[in-house]
């Protein structure tokens, strides 16, 4: 598959967007100063959680990580290691680790866990050569393109080589440029551009990249329908709490807590049953327990407390989630949450946020001059939005407007 990939700095951390023929795909969103998603890196196995179900890892300047007992690896305390980051740090919780590498390269995915267990998608005629090399590298292997896989592995095993001795930072932006087999890359960032060369010496790949205004960039992607994706939500519950985050075809509810996961499983459920009755959730729900609960007392306690909400529990998925189907009622949390309600202390939209927006709706005017009114907490956006709009624009502020909206008015 061929694409393009946009990267666009967004508040506190930046989008890497996949487009290609069929349209816009989501990409990953990494915060500023975090480990971004599939990166290695060293640290210190300091102490083992049973109630939690894991280990807590010390990752030196990147603060802790956790890394859960299925994914260890025979980890034990003292030990220091090179893990990956599996999943990306929510709001006060550490990134979750894994000893299991997983490299999404072109033409099929491997996960090196020093077992052969491999996998074939491909023609049958082009998997020998794979299944050898499999069991020279020891991984499990999905194959989409076996003639692309094959040329992957010898890349793979030099990242791997590189991994003994260094922390690799492993940005979204190669995994998508992997798994489309090349590509082009457009950034407002010449940076990014730089940082391909690591991608391009490790596995052979040609990545063109381009360095474009942040008006071509946006053509092809829409911020605010993203929006939704930086506000998260928590909701306490007695023993722990629940972050709830939109991913766009769904909503990911994440089991917190502090006691025993039995426990803070319970209350999850019981808490994330009571906002789907309030109209606060509804559609497809991938509910994030704590690990150490049996699986069909989990799912026979979620029939028990969604069915009556007209939900369909429809088990685990292959990522580890249980899965719920419930009617959709009322507005999504990211409408509410990208709203700015003082009295339940909520937050408010970031300058660069707004004003991706504000530009989404000028350049459909094609140049033409408008009036843009704005609250006055942003007047900032005065000198900002001038240089990355041809056309004319007058600004005038008014309290009436909340900080989160705006109006605008063709001359």
């Amino acid at each position: 598959m061929e694409g393009s990939f946009l990267r666009l700095p967004f508040p506190n951390g930046v989008w890497e967007v996949l487009v290609s023929a069929e349209g816009v795909e989501r990409g990953l969103f990494t915060p500023e100063g975090e480990l971004p998603l599939y990166s290695f890196v060293r640290g210190r196995v300091i102490k083992k959680d049973d109630r939690l179900g894991g280990f807590f890892v010390d990752l030196g300047p990147f603060g802790e990580g956790f890394l859960p007992f299925g994914s260890a690896g025979g980890a034990r305390v003292g030990e220091e290691a090179v893990f990956q980051v599996a999943r990306e740090s929510l709001e006060g919780k550490p990134p979750r680790l894994s000893r299991r590498f997983f490299l999404p390269l072109c033409g099929c995915d491997a996960v090196f866990d020093g077992r052969a267990r491999v996998e074939f998608l491909g023609p049958p005629g082009e998997v020998e050569p794979l299944k050898k090399r499999a069991g020279e590298l020891g991984l499990s292997l999905r194959v989409r393109d076996a003639a692309a896989c094959l040329g992957s592995l010898e890349g793979a095993r030099r990242l791997l080589e590189r991994v003994k001795g260094e922390t690799l930072l492993w940005s979204g932006a190669y995994t998508l440029l992997l798994r489309a087999c090349g590509g082009t890359v457009r950034t407002p960032e010449g940076k990014l551009c730089r940082g391909l060369d690591l991608l391009r010496e490790t596995f052979g790949l040609e990545v063109p990249c381009r360095v474009e205004s942040l008006r071509n960039l946006l053509r092809g992607f829409s911020p605010s329908r993203e929006a939704g994706l930086l506000f998260k939500e928590r909701v306490e519950f007695d023993g722990g709490f629940l972050l709830v985050g939109g991913a766009g075809y769904a909503w990911i509810l994440d089991f917190n807590g502090s006691t025993a996961a039995a426990g803070v499983n319970r209350g999850g459920l019981l808490t994330a049953a009571r906002l789907v009755k309030r109209g606060r959730l509804g559609g497809r729900l991938l509910l994030d327990p704590v690990g150490g609960s049996s699986a069909k007392d989990l799912k026979t306690e979620a029939r028990r407390l969604f069915t009556p909400e007209g939900c369909s529990v429809l088990g685990f998925t292959n990522g580890g989630f249980l899965e719920v189907r419930c009617p959709l009622l009322g507005p999504s949390v990211s409408e509410r949450l990208s709203r700015f309600e003082p009295s339940c202390s909520k937050r408010v939209k970031k300058d660069r946020l707004l004003l991706y927006e504000v530009l989404e709706r000028l350049y459909a005017l094609r140049g033409e001059a408008a009036r843009l009114t704005l609250h006055p907490s942003r007047e900032g956006l005065k000198e900002e939005l001038p240089p990355l709009y041809e056309g004319r624009v007058e600004f005038s502020f008014d309290w009436r407007v909340e900080p989160d909206r705006f109006l605008l008015e063709v001359l």
